[in-house]
């Protein structure tokens, strides 16, 4: 149940944007195929960690993701 705005709305907004949205599911009881919603309307990717040490690679995935800006 949703308490705000719809997430999936939201993530297609920001991806109007030109922001991405990246989900993550932690754990075995996580909703992973509401969360692939939310990214895929984000332009991002979505992550599944089981485990603290996936979680880790995870965040490692997405930042090597990330494009640095410079001047």
């Amino acid at each position: 149940v949703y308490t705000a705005a719809n997430p999936v709305s939201e993530a297609s907004a920001a991806d109007g944007d030109n922001i991405f949205v990246h989900t993550i599911t932690f754990g075995t009881g996580a909703n992973q195929s509401d969360m692939q919603a939310v990214a895929e309307a984000g332009n991002g990717n979505h992550y599944h960690a089981p485990d603290a040490a996936a979680l880790g690679d995870v965040f490692t995935q997405i930042a090597g993701s990330i494009a640095i800006l410079t001047e």
